[in-house]
């Protein structure tokens, strides 16, 4: 069983969306706009989570459902989860999200060679992330995570290796 199958039994991740807009919306009827339900269903995953929690998230005061001291403490412990979820979808959707490239070089090569290329590489891919590793030999080990290797040849030119 992966990971995925083992979450999606254990924590109620529609009663958890529900949650999440419930108490920053202060609504329950805005909830349900946001999430395309009815205030009917938000109700009932708000119920649902609380059953599956055993503690107490809401309560009526009046007309209005409010959120407890437990569901102020909840929401302030899984807001910054949804938060990060929604930056991640949406700099992936917008195909921005960081990529690393490892270069493995020669002190004299990197230096001599390829710094002075990576300002004009950096200015024309700015989502791209470069971390350059100083290496003391030309072979390089095949469990290194390294995405390319920048070395000298016998005439004395350089050239790159991608792993």
């Amino acid at each position: 069983m992966n990971s995925i199958q083992f979450l999606d039994r254990r924590l109620p991740f529609i009663a958890l969306r529900s949650f999440e807009s419930f108490a920053r919306l202060g609504d329950v009827a805005a909830a349900a706009d946001e999430l395309g339900i009815t205030p009917s269903a938000v109700s009932h995953q708000l119920s649902a989570l609380q059953t599956f929690l055993k503690i107490q998230l809401t309560e009526r005061q009046g007309r209005r459902l409010a959120l407890t001291a437990d569901g102020r403490r909840y929401f302030e412990a899984v807001s910054p989860a949804f938060s990060l979820l929604l930056t991640s979808t949406t700099q992936l959707r917008q195909s921005k999200l960081q990529r690393r490239i490892t270069i493995s070089a020669l002190p004299l090569l990197a230096t001599g060679w390829l710094m002075p290329r990576l300002a004009g590489f950096l200015t024309r891919h700015p989502g791209v992330d470069i971390q350059v590793q100083y290496t003391r030999y030309r072979n390089y080990s095949a469990t290194q995570q390294i995405c390319l290797c920048v070395s000298e040849t016998a005439t004395g030119t350089a050239t790159i290796a991608k792993n």
